[in-house]
């Protein structure tokens, strides 16, 4: 089976990181802007797109799971505009492939914000970059097909997000018993 054009948006601040930044690029990483999105989706590329940016990292816990979504719109403008399908992903165990350590409080969710990257403390196998070996499931999801619409009004616009959104939570139920987390939870925030 051939692998698909696929691109991976990241937030732009990955790329400040000078180790991180070089991984990134190795792998296909691509920063996260609007004249990136429309480029990829212009050359016919899927965009793999987490929305949630610094404020899903900011609400992640090790018990749930966190899609920060309600205010996160833009993809969704974007996919009407150029016509693309928005497919609704979960990924299942991601989070056991790295320790992680984030410290709390106000001063740290300022910092956070002013540098637009969520400065977190990860290690895998020996304290390297180098994931866990640990089996992750991946579910996809039914496309949403999209008419393409250069001018979508705001309620049609929120009218695809919460499709999306349902998808998404219907996703997560759908599958999470066969993934080994019967009580996990995903939060919508």
């Amino acid at each position: 089976m051939p692998l698909p054009k696929l691109k991976v948006l990241a937030s732009s601040a990955v790329f400040h990181t000078p180790f991180m930044r070089k991984i990134w690029t190795w792998i296909g990483l691509v920063a996260a802007m609007r004249k990136n999105f429309y480029s990829c989706l212009a050359a016919a590329y899927s965009c793999d797109v987490v929305p949630g940016g610094i404020q899903e990292i900011l609400h992640t816990d090790h018990d749930s799971v966190v899609a920060f979504l309600n205010s996160r719109k833009r993809f969704v403008k974007i996919a009407m505009h150029v016509g693309c399908p928005l497919v609704p992903v979960v990924y299942f165990r991601r989070s056991k492939a790295y320790r992680w350590w984030r410290p709390g409080g106000k001063l740290f969710v300022n910092i956070a914000i002013a540098l637009k990257f969520t400065p977190i403390i990860f290690w895998g196998r020996y304290g390297t970059p180098i994931a866990f070996s640990t089996p992750m499931h991946l579910v996809v999801g039914r496309p949403i097909e999209l008419k393409k619409n250069p001018l979508p009004t705001i309620d049609e616009i929120n009218e695809v997000h919460g499709q999306f959104v349902g998808a998404l939570q219907e996703l997560f139920e759908k599958y999470k018993m066969k993934a080994g987390y019967p009580s996990l939870h995903l939060r919508v925030l």
